[in-house]
């Protein structure tokens, strides 16, 4: 079975948030299921990216990546999500190995906090805290555009 045909994408219009769930157990041990992975990701959020930006909840109880990819996972998410996801606009909660690839591949690449959370209610909690910060602070703007990209390669 595809990596693909495993996850369950569903998007909130209304506050721009992508959540990603999966249908069973998947568990990513190669680069090729990563990038598959991180395919269908991209897949999706290049569908929502009209009119802008948007976040991105992440449910990983079931999404075990080995550590061994972290410096890939890191990269990986780095290039997609600094296209189409507002800042510090991801959370993800679930299995603790994923959350050590997800840290140290987010330390290799963004020297952040991955936002990890144990439950679904703390990461749309997290999410929604960044939604009203950034309608507060710009309410004519509650749609970030999304950056220029150039198609050559």
């Amino acid at each position: 079975m595809e990596i693909s045909d495993q996850l369950q994408f569903t998007f909130d219009e209304e506050n721009r948030i992508l959540y990603l769930t999966q249908t069973g157990p998947v568990r990513i041990t190669t680069d090729r299921q990563l990038i598959a992975l991180m395919e269908a990701i991209r897949a999706q959020m290049e569908q929502h990216q009209e009119p802008g930006r948007m976040y991105m909840i992440a449910d990983m109880t079931q999404l075990v990546v080995v550590p061994e990819l972290s410096h890939l996972y890191g990269a990986l998410a780095e290039e997609i999500y600094s296209i189409f996801v507002y800042p510090n606009g991801i959370a993800r909660y679930g299995h603790q190995i994923t959350h050590i690839t997800i840290r140290r591949g987010y330390m290799d690449y963004r020297d952040k906090n991955p936002n990890l959370f144990g439950t679904r209610v703390e990461a749309e909690n997290y999410i929604r805290s960044l939604i009203a910060r950034r309608r507060a602070e710009s309410p004519e703007r509650s749609i970030e555009a999304m950056p220029e990209t150039s198609s050559v390669d």
